[in-house]
């Protein structure tokens, strides 16, 4: 055997020793109750980040190409569409201005319909008019 094949055959046994000696190790008693989480304030449902056709559809979302570069993702309807809005937080996605406010002018928004990121559209936040942008 070669110096370089017992090296490798050496580290592999560490590695080895190492990973049954991690599994060896005790586990933390489970003596005690632990307490129960307190259930989130109710608020917007965010979307569900799904990476693929099979997630997204458990999620709810239409697989779909999207923008100029008809890339696939996960499109999900919000149940808060159109609801009136000041900022991201009240809704699920984005909270848009109706029509075309001045940028960085007061208003109230509507919550977007959609996660679809494509096209034209002016974010409110903090009951604010943001610049519009495009998105491709």
């Amino acid at each position: 055997m070669s110096l370089g094949m017992k090296r490798a055959f050496g580290f592999v046994v560490m590695a080895a020793a190492l990973l049954l000696a991690a599994c060896d190790a005790k586990a933390p008693e489970m003596d005690a109750v632990a307490p129960v989480a307190e259930a989130p304030a109710a608020g917007p449902v965010k979307p569900v980040d799904a990476a693929t056709e099979v997630d997204c559809k458990t999620a709810g979302g239409e697989w779909r190409p999207v923008c100029r570069m008809q890339q696939n993702m996960c499109v999900q309807t919000f149940a808060d569409a159109g609801k009136t809005c000041s900022g991201a937080a009240d809704c699920s996605g984005r909270c848009l201005a109706d029509g075309s406010p001045e940028a960085g002018k007061p208003v109230t928004g509507k919550c977007a319909v959609n996660n679809d990121p494509c096209g034209c559209y002016q974010r409110v936040e903090g009951g604010v008019a943001q610049a519009t942008i495009c998105v491709d």
